[in-house]
């Protein structure tokens, strides 16, 4: 008796064991975010509107093209490796990364879209429609937002003071 009482009594605790276990998982992250696309952005940049288009060829490739505001319309920002190239009409500058303000619009959206890209991400959440990771640049946390195919819809950057929407999003060379 006493041993048909132990068999219960330790089927139970299983049975609650893997009750527990299962409430505590979370779902996992669909692994296939596109590093490589094309888009445009919205961006709210300490106290500015900044508007444009931008193409991520993945580790360290990156294309700014701004369009808004007026005063910076035409400005294209190139990042190839360690190096960047600013041009804006016939003017073409080129320097190393390490001399361009970390803390500066193009400088932020290249550092997040690079940790995306070497996938130095933790996944957050995930509801219907997005899929949520947080991840560490220089000048502090980001979270960013992407939609079920993988593809980026937000960026946020608290401690720069940016946050980016990414439109007309598309893979490229997948």
């Amino acid at each position: 008796m006493a041993k048909r009482f132990l068999t219960a009594l330790y089927a139970v605790f299983l049975c609650f064991v893997i009750l527990l276990m299962s409430a505590c998982t979370t779902q996992e992250a669909d692994p296939a975010i596109m590093t490589k696309f094309t888009a445009d952005f919205t961006a709210d940049y300490n106290d500015m509107t900044v508007k444009g288009s931008v193409t991520s060829g993945g580790f360290g490739a990156l294309s700014i093209s701004i369009t808004y505001p007026q005063t910076l319309s035409g400005l294209n920002i190139n990042y190839k490796n360690s190096e960047v190239q600013l041009s804006r009409e016939q003017i073409v500058c080129t320097a190393d990364e390490a001399f361009i303000p970390q803390n500066g619009f193009p400088s932020v959206i290249s550092a997040a879209l690079n940790e995306i890209a070497y996938n130095r991400m933790n996944f957050v959440s995930q509801n219907e429609s997005e899929l949520t990771y947080e991840f560490k640049i220089s000048i502090g946390g980001c979270t960013a937002d992407f939609d079920k195919d993988g593809l980026i819809r937000k960026i946020s950057v608290p401690s720069a003071k940016l946050y980016a929407e990414f439109s007309n999003v598309k893979a490229i060379g997948t």
